[in-house]
């Protein structure tokens, strides 16, 4: 069986490649990476990328662990003809949110999976927007079992 860790990220990219308007979101994911992306290597709108920012493991009895994963999904976006980036920027956040909440279990792998905290950058990016979700999964896992 894979690591824990391995099959969280991969039903997450599932989750976020699941992001289409014709299932009821407000865009089309285009793109979604696992790792960091800068705006400037973006070739097109929207796309996601997901990256592991800690892992951090708590022993517990009986060779258990308690396995609490902190992500960043980034996200940039262009806001269509006639909105403007921050509402852009807040539908692909509530896209994320609602991708991630499908399933807070990861498949049967985690306990929990929740968006912590989320940021919208404008400043730098004329055309678009860059947003942040910080997503925190919480699992268990066995060791040498």
């Amino acid at each position: 069986m894979p690591p824990v860790d391995t099959i969280i990220v991969a039903d997450m990219l599932t989750a976020l490649r699941g992001i289409r308007r014709e299932d009821g979101y407000h865009h089309d994911v285009r793109r979604v990476v696992e790792g960091a992306v800068g705006f400037e290597s973006v070739g097109s709108f929207p796309t996601l990328a997901l990256q592991l920012l800690r892992d951090r493991v708590e022993s517990q009895p009986s060779h258990h662990r308690r396995r609490t994963l902190r992500f960043s999904v980034t996200g940039f976006v262009r806001p269509p003809s006639g909105m403007d980036r921050h509402g852009a920027a807040r539908e692909l956040i509530a896209d994320v949110d609602r991708a991630l909440a499908a399933d807070p279990t990861r498949g049967g792998a985690a306990v929990l999976t929740e968006i912590t905290d989320h940021t919208i950058d404008t400043a730098r990016h004329e055309s678009g927007a860059r947003v942040q979700c910080v997503v925190q999964v919480v699992a268990h896992d066995s060791i040498g079992i």
